[in-house]
């Protein structure tokens, strides 16, 4: 048993058909055909067809009993474990060279698919950063008017803290009691510990090297830089910053004056801020990680 079905198709083919075939309905052909004219008459159509569209039902010793052909259709036979299914596509098709293509994204499954991909891709990309985690303790909060007490770094690689750097800064002044209360930092330990803001300018920027830097509010610790290094003469590396403050912001819906404390708090990080340069760039280097978690998990 044959069953063609043809539509906007040539009266040729139309009367090729009805010689071998008994037509019961516009374009639908039924009939008895052995497989070698089956075949021919299959090969006729798709040759002379030309914008039509055309359907072959034929009798098989398959699994289900029988095997269809399609030309210039969007429904196309698809193999499923061994049965032979209709896949009936979306309406946003393109046809080319006959055969249907689904363009990519056209579900929403296929753009939730998608985003789940870039995520992975970004995470990936994110753990493979190498950055300069930056934090300055300082006389005051003017930049031109205080000083740099200490500067911290952690410089990291691929997700992993590798190199650590914490300097105690010589100072003209004597330190303000208030900052000593703050930091912890004495005029007696600069006197033993301190080196000159030139040297250690210098060993900061050899160390960012044009990394990208993180900072909780990097800014006011980037304007004291900018000034040191203008005065004492000496490149300024840093050219891209991330605030890990706003960061958090949009992420935990915090205040804009939220404190690096009250974040690691909010986040469940038992360390606590200590006002200290390269302790303060550990918990900084925590609350950026768990940032990190919350933001790749959104889209899950």
């Amino acid at each position: 048993m044959v069953v063609i079905c043809v539509t906007d198709c040539p009266a040729k083919i139309r009367g090729d058909l009805s010689k071998w075939l008994f037509e019961i309905s516009t374009g639908v052909y039924v009939g008895n055909l052995s497989a070698r004219v089956r075949d021919e008459l299959w090969k006729r159509i798709c040759q002379n067809v030309k914008h039509g569209r055309a359907v072959m039902v034929f009798s098989a010793e398959s699994e289900q009993g029988f095997l269809f052909r399609t030309h210039h259709t969007k429904w196309q036979p698809k193999d499923f474990d061994g049965i032979t299914l209709m896949q009936r596509p979306s309406p946003n098709v393109n046809l080319t060279n006959g055969k249907s293509e689904l363009e990519k994204g056209f579900s929403k499954a296929a753009r939730y698919q998608q985003i789940r991909k870039n995520n992975v891709r970004k995470k990936k990309a994110a753990s493979n950063e190498n950055f300069v985690v930056l934090d300055l303790e300082t006389t005051g909060l003017d930049f031109e008017k205080n000083q740099i007490l200490e500067i911290g770094a952690i410089v990291v690689k691929e997700g992993q803290p590798i190199q650590f750097f914490e300097k105690l800064i010589n100072q003209d002044n004597a330190i303000p009691c208030e900052i000593q209360d703050l930091t912890g930092i004495t005029n007696e330990m600069i006197r033993k510990k301190g080196v000159p803001i030139s040297d250690a300018l210098e060993a900061l920027m050899e160390i960012i090297d044009h990394h990208i830097v993180y900072g909780y509010n990097v800014a006011f610790d980037c304007s004291f830089l900018l000034e040191a290094c203008q005065k004492e003469n000496i490149h300024y590396r840093i050219r891209k910053v991330k605030d890990v403050q706003k960061i958090a912001r949009k992420i935990t819906k915090k205040g804009s004056k939220c404190k690096l404390s009250e974040i690691a708090e909010e986040l469940g990080i038992t360390a606590r801020q200590k006002h200290r340069a390269l302790a303060d760039c550990r918990l900084t280097l925590q609350v950026l990680n768990k940032l990190n978690e919350m933001k790749n998990n959104l889209y899950y």
